[in-house]
């Protein structure tokens, strides 16, 4: 064994002891004479040392005098990834991959990295070259689930996600992936109901624990928020008007869970009492911080979503727990006490199934909108209707296929334009030929991909006329900003709680009447809209002030409300 091979095994050594500085200095002389194996090790070392650029620079080096060694890649590609440059990330894994095809770690990396940048398509892809090296491997088809999902794929990741709990029913993961997936594919409560409560069984909850302690009413109230959505994401439309409410009176504890972060995040961290990252902690580190708060409300505001923690919530962290607006449901344990509604989307004639929470219900909609500074509502006079959905594809069911084929077929010479994710993947191929056996040709879809900018996002609005809603899975920040641009939205409500969004967001705008309960209304409500339109007798600012003076725009009202029901569960 030559010097610099000893002086490397002993700082690989070094650093899997611990000694991360003695391994650092044991291979300067290798770092200074540019040797690729020393410094892609020191480059490790540099990263545990929490010297991310500096490990960063070092890998890149190695890439550029030794662009044949395929580990320097997949770990410059992890590394870029860490410092959320998906792009960095991506160019390095395809090196990666095209230099050792049978690396199981580059396909992942890359799988990763296009999902960042929205390509689920070669997600998909990276993610299956991965699962044929290794099919047993439960984490590999997770990773395909999901890019699957995100792709508008639901029946193939539902399918997949059986698959992983058949052979393991304790795995956390995939069943709240799973669960978050049937949302979207069925419009079955009870069975939603049952799926979710053998989530807590899974994990071995079947019964509600003890309160970490009793309210001190002289004391003032402590509420918390759990979130990997304290920054700029939809929900933060809806969390905005009781930021900006937040009564003094009450502290806000926020414990963040992903590590993306931006001024909303800041906006957060300046309002919160205590602002807590713990994107980096286990459940095991978070709890300990939760219960040292000595909180008397804890809120999970994701539910099942990405990075949402839900296994904290099979534990008893605060007297009272509940979930809110970012997942459309009960979240599905014990020791979540209530679920924060409204009367619209919340059973009222039958109790949730045991063990799910009770409603809490606001007295309006539990969604209150402030779109922020946007664009005007421009007037269209259209010659022929157009009509649009921004809704992810994994909203758009075959149900939902057939809701629009109807429509296109009763309006003569009308279009639909659909604004999504991955308008280039394995779903829109399926979606046109759903859409061809009802008789509407490809001429009359229009595929428009997602926009980076919410300007030109929301600008989008003035190319349709009328936004047909998805089922069961309705759109919520996509109803109320096409309500706000001045498009109408007819939306179908069914038996679950996604699938009743629309009924509760319409009704609180005032516009009640283009939420209907069956098939049939859906396309006369839609048709008489569209006479309205072809006679001007349509405004869209009109609109717009309507929604404005709305109770779905109240948020003083809302937010006094939201803080009236806290005091309440708190009191129990």
């Amino acid at each position: 064994m030559s010097s610099s091979e000893t002086r490397l095994a002993d700082a690989i050594r070094l650093r899997r002891e611990g000694r991360l500085t003695e391994a650092w200095h044991s291979l300067a002389s290798l770092v200074e004479a540019l040797d690729p194996a020393g410094t892609e090790e020191a480059a490790l070392i540099a990263e545990q040392l929490g010297q991310r650029a500096q490990a960063m620079q070092l890998l890149e080096q190695v890439t550029a005098r030794a662009p044949s060694r395929a580990s320097a890649w997949v770990n410059l590609a992890a590394m870029r990834a860490e410092a959320l440059d998906a792009r960095g990330a991506a160019d390095a894994a395809f090196a990666a991959t095209r230099l050792a095809p049978n690396l199981i770690a580059g396909w992942v990396n890359l799988g990763s990295a296009l999902a960042s940048l929205r390509d689920f398509s070669g997600a998909i892809e990276a993610f299956g070259r991965a699962v044929a090296l290794e099919p047993s491997d439960t984490d590999l088809q997770f990773d395909l689930a999901a890019a699957e999902f995100s792709a508008g794929e639901v029946e193939r990741a539902a399918r997949r996600l059986q698959a992983i709990l058949a052979a393991d029913s304790t795995n956390a993961r995939a069943r709240s992936l799973l669960l978050l997936v049937l949302h979207h594919a069925t419009n079955d409560r009870l069975g939603l109901e049952r799926v979710h409560a053998d989530f807590a069984v899974s994990q071995g909850v079947v019964r509600t624990t003890t309160p970490a302690q009793t309210r001190d009413t002289l004391g003032r109230l402590r509420i918390g928020f759990v979130s990997g959505d304290f920054r700029r994401h939809s929900v933060w439309y809806f969390l905005k008007p009781l930021l900006d409410h937040w009564p003094r009176q009450i502290e806000l504890y926020c414990f963040h869970t992903d590590p993306e972060s931006d001024d909303i995040t800041e906006r957060w961290r300046q309002s919160a009492t205590a602002f807590v990252e713990a994107s980096a902690w286990s459940d095991d580190e978070l709890s300990e911080h939760i219960r040292a708060a000595r909180l008397d409300v804890l809120i999970s505001l994701g539910g099942h979503t990405t990075a949402a923690r839900p296994g904290l919530f099979l534990r008893r962290l605060a007297p009272v727990q509940a979930s809110f607006l970012g997942y459309p449901g009960p979240l599905g344990s014990p020791n979540v006490d209530y679920w924060i509604a409204d009367r619209h989307v919340a059973p009222s004639d039958e109790s949730l199934s045991a063990g799910l929470g009770k409603p809490a219900t606001l007295e309006t909609s539990y969604f209150c909108f402030d779109p922020g500074l946007t664009p005007s509502a421009i007037e269209r006079r259209p010659d022929k209707i157009v009509f649009g959905s921004f809704n992810v594809l994994a909203k758009v069911s075959a149900v939902t296929v057939r809701l629009w084929a109807s429509i296109l077929n009763a309006v003569e010479g009308s279009q639909l334009v659909v604004k999504t994710d991955s308008i280039r993947g394995p779903a829109v191929h399926r979606l046109v030929h759903q859409f061809s056996t009802y008789g509407i040709g490809s001429d009359r879809i229009i595929w428009s991909d997602w926009n980076a900018s919410r300007d030109d996002h929301l600008s989008r609005y003035g190319e349709i006329d009328i936004a047909l809603d998805t089922f069961p899975y309705n759109g919520a920040t996509t109803t109320c900003e096409a309500l706000w641009m001045g498009v109408p939205v007819v939306s179908l409500a069914g038996r679950t709680p996604a699938s009743r969004m629309g009924r509760s967001i319409l009704a609180a705008a005032d516009c009640a009447e283009w939420c209907v309960d069956d098939e049939a209304s859906f396309v006369a409500v839609t048709q008489h809209l569209c006479a309205n339109i072809r006679a001007g007798e349509f405004h869209r600012a009109a609109l717009r002030q309507r929604v404005e003076s709305s109770r779905l725009c109240d948020h003083a009202a809302y937010s006094a409300g939201f803080f009236r029901l806290l005091q309440e569960l708190a009191a129990g």
